[in-house]
C-alpha cells in the first residue's frame, strides 16, 4: 500500500518457467494504492516473442492486463484518497403552521359566472 508511511511488498513471486501454465496469487488488502512489478530476465516480456502469455492484476473493480514489455512494467491501481464521510442529516423541519384558508369573497346573485364572460 503506497498510501502510509512505508511501502513494504505485500506478496512477491518468481521462477515462473513452466509452460502452459497458470499461477496465481490472492491477498486480502486494505482500501489504498497498490503498485504491480512484473519482471523478466531475458527482457522480452510474456507475450509475443516466445509465447503468448499475460498478467493480470486486480484490485477491486480495476484491473490491469499487460504481456508485451520489455525487462520490467509497472502498473498502480486504487487510490490513496478516502472517500469522504457521510454528511450530517438535515435537520428536522420545523413546525410550520398551518395556511389560513383563503378569503371568502360572496357575488351578488346576478353576476356573471367565470363561464359566462368566455366568447366562443
Amino acid at each position: 500500500n503506497k498510501c502510509g508511511s512505508s511501502s513494504k511488498p505485500i506478496m512477491s513471486g518468481g521462477d515462473y518457467d513452466s509452460k502452459y501454465s497458470t499461477f496465481a496469487s490472492v491477498a486480502c488488502v486494505s482500501e489504498g494504492e497498490y503498485k504491480f512489478t512484473i519482471e523478466d530476465s531475458y527482457g522480452d516480456g510474456t507475450c509475443c516473442g516466445f509465447g503468448y502469455g499475460y498478467y493480470s492484476f486486480q484490485y477491486g473493480d480495476e484491473e490491469a492486463i499487460g504481456g508485451e514489455f520489455g525487462y520490467f512494467e509497472t502498473k498502480s491501481l486504487g487510490s490513496c484518497t478516502t472517500s469522504s464521510p457521510t454528511e450530517a442529516p438535515t435537520p428536522q423541519p420545523t413546525q410550520v403552521s398551518p395556511t389560513p384558508l383563503p378569503t371568502q369573497v360572496h357575488l351578488p346573485t346576478n353576476a356573471p359566472t367565470p363561464s359566462q364572460n368566455l366568447r366562443h
